[in-house]
């Protein structure tokens, strides 16, 4: 951006920093020296590095900002003589930036190519904050304005056309933060009508919830030329019972879709497969709806030998740990299970298959007890002992 940069504060708390285009701090930072001649890029790329050795403490404020401004005036540099004409290949100039030392993403929507997202990160200091800058055509001006980041990793964005003379274009933001929880996250910015600046709407704390260990992708659900959000998550620890490696939890899927305050829930639920019905068929069972618990099985007759057999009495999660799958299936078609009561502990094996649309729970197999192996006359695999 031309001109004296400049903060826009959209809130700090719970914000971090908001929108910012730049910083009169940084003119004062040291600068690395550069022979005459000197490609422009590179030497923007050369006094970041420098800036970026000396940078203390993990978090992004005014007065820091001068080695991630240098790269965003890098990108914008190398985007500027990509032209408008060859916008989808914004992407490529990651490369070239990361080959001067840099440690960059860049995104695009291709449907608006001329929407570029850079995140840029402190190559010396992997946990620190980082900061993404949206580059934008405005008529032949490429405008630049950043905005500070948790650090994180895998950025996608989403760019659409509105219709609203307030806000005329929209972009959301989804992506990973560094960390063993590997939380996604969210930003949502609207273009004000002139088009100089892009307001931040939604951001974390102030926002949807996407979780930790999942994933999010946006679609056009129902062809309206806006996108919807999707994300997945694993669910949180269940009062009905506990998993363990390699089980993974139920996942719990959310849809947010696009109202006047940003990105709301529009609907959630849990995924359905093997583990989710023995989950409901435990409420069912527990609850006394003896019709839902026979609705979930493959032989609604034999509810009464699961009265019998005792496995789905226990309530406390401690009690029931499902703890093995089918091997070497991400998607498994059985799932073994150990099952404290009042006797002592015991394994069983639950197979399940999927019918007109819903998954059944088709038997259930005792450890020790005569029946067909679980993986249905091949060699049982249960974390490679037999249940």
């Amino acid at each position: 951006m031309s001109g004296p940069a400049r903060w826009l504060r959209a809130g700090l708390a719970g914000a971090g920093l908001a929108l910012l285009a730049g910083t009169p701090a940084a003119a004062a930072a040291p600068r690395a020296w550069a022979p005459p001649g000197q490609d422009s890029v590179q030497a923007f790329a050369s006094e970041a590095r420098l800036g970026f050795r000396r940078l203390e403490g993990d978090t992004i404020t005014e007065q820091n900002m001068g080695p991630f401004e240098r790269v965003g005036q890098a990108a914008r540099r190398l985007l500027r003589r990509l032209g408008r004409e060859r916008a989808l290949l914004a992407p490529s100039i990651e490369a070239t930036l990361d080959s001067l030392g840099l440690d960059t993403d860049v995104v695009q929507d291709p449907s608006l190519p001329n929407i570029v997202f850079v995140l840029v990160r402190n190559p010396e200091r992997p946990g620190m904050q980082a900061v993404g800058y949206l580059l934008w055509y405005r008529g032949p001006d490429l405008r630049m304005q950043g905005m500070a980041f948790p650090p994180a990793a895998e950025p996608r964005i989403r760019a659409w056309w509105s219709g609203a003379a307030k806000a005329p274009y929209s972009v959301a933001i989804v992506y990973r933060e560094r960390g063993p929880a590997a939380r996604m996250g969210f930003k949502f910015l609207r273009l004000t009508p002139e088009g100089y600046y892009w307001e931040l709407v939604q951001y974390e704390g102030n926002g949807p919830e996407l979780g930790e260990g999942g994933d999010a992708v946006f679609a056009d659900l129902n062809r309206d030329g806006r996108p919807e959000l999707v994300a997945w998550s694993p669910s949180p620890p269940d009062s009905l019972f506990s998993v363990a490696a390699p089980v993974r939890p139920v996942t719990r899927e959310a849809i947010f879709t696009e109202r006047d305050e940003g990105f709301v829930v529009h609907d959630a639920r849990f995924v359905p497969g093997p583990l989710e019905t023995l989950r409901q068929f435990l409420i069912a069972f527990r609850r006394g709806d003896r019709e839902r618990a026979r609705w979930l099985l493959a032989e609604p007759a034999r509810l009464e030998e699961i009265r019998a057999a005792g496995w789905a009495a226990e309530r406390s999660p401690r009690n029931f740990v499902v703890d093995r799958q089918e091997e070497s299936q991400p998607w498994p078609m059985w799932l073994g299970a150990r099952i404290t009561g009042a006797s002592g502990a015991r394994r069983w094996v639950f197979r399940f298959t999927l019918r007109d649309g819903r998954w059944l729970i088709r038997d259930w197999i005792a450890e020790g007890s005569p029946g067909p192996d679980p993986a249905a006359g091949q060699p049982a695999k249960t974390g490679g002992r037999r249940p």
